[in-house]
């Protein structure tokens, strides 16, 4: 793995952990999911749209594209990651 993937790597893990306590948080503190924070600015919408078709919902087909952004974030890896 080269530095630049590591340094992506490192950046979406820190960014999933950071997502990932917000909704802890907003779950402890009662908060819809309105409060948090959204990663959809991080995530290729054309995918999400086609996992949308294939009938996932908008959070999961974010979801799954968001925690494999450092593999490149397409439609496969997150089929991947859903199953």
């Amino acid at each position: 793995m080269t530095q630049e993937q590591q340094q992506q790597l490192d950046e979406s893990i820190a960014l999933a952990k950071q997502l990932e306590d917000e909704e802890m948080k907003n779950e402890v503190e009662g908060e819809q999911e309105e409060g948090g924070m959204s990663i959809s600015g991080y995530v290729n919408q054309e995918y999400v749209k086609q996992l949308m078709e294939m009938g996932f919902s908008k959070e999961v087909s974010e979801k799954a594209l968001f925690f494999n952004l450092a593999k490149g974030g397409t439609t496969d890896q997150a089929l991947e990651w859903i199953d």
